[in-house]
């Protein structure tokens, strides 16, 4: 990050139009990007997680000092179709990011053993994982409503 916001900090420097920097930089605080990057620019700090990818994410964000509300409210709706937003304080991003961040990891072993279980009981794989995967979509909706 060092070595890439010294090289962007004097083209942001010499920017006129208003921007914000999205960092989702582990364990970078915003105060520290905005040092690194020269300046006391915008700053939202994200902490996505894979299941973005298919429009059905956790994004835990948190924005800082310099940014307002209209900045924080169209990266909002840029970003709707990524999945669920929350904003928290800082303070608390890492311990959001090691629940909703590394959670579909955990997820994604725990649906496997599910279906390795489902195989030694004689369930062709396709069928296990299938189980598994619809048997975990279902939960989390019940658990959501």
């Amino acid at each position: 990050m060092g070595a890439l916001l010294d090289e962007l900090s004097p083209i942001l420097a010499q920017r006129k139009n208003e921007f914000v920097l999205v960092t989702m930089a582990a364990g970078l605080t915003m105060e520290r990007i905005q040092t690194m990057a020269g300046g006391t620019y915008p700053v939202i700090r994200i902490m996505p997680n894979t299941p973005c990818a298919v429009g059905a994410g956790m994004i835990t964000y948190c924005v800082g000092q310099h940014c307002p509300q209209v900045m924080e409210a169209e990266f909002l709706q840029l970003m709707r179709e990524a999945g669920a937003f929350d904003r928290l304080d800082e303070h608390l991003i890492d311990a959001a990011s090691a629940v909703a961040g590394c959670g579909p990891a955990f997820a994604a072993m725990f649906m496997e053993a599910l279906a390795d279980g489902g195989v030694q009981c004689g369930l062709p794989r396709a069928k296990a994982m299938k189980y598994a995967q619809q048997m975990l979509l279902g939960t989390a909706k019940l658990a959501l409503e």
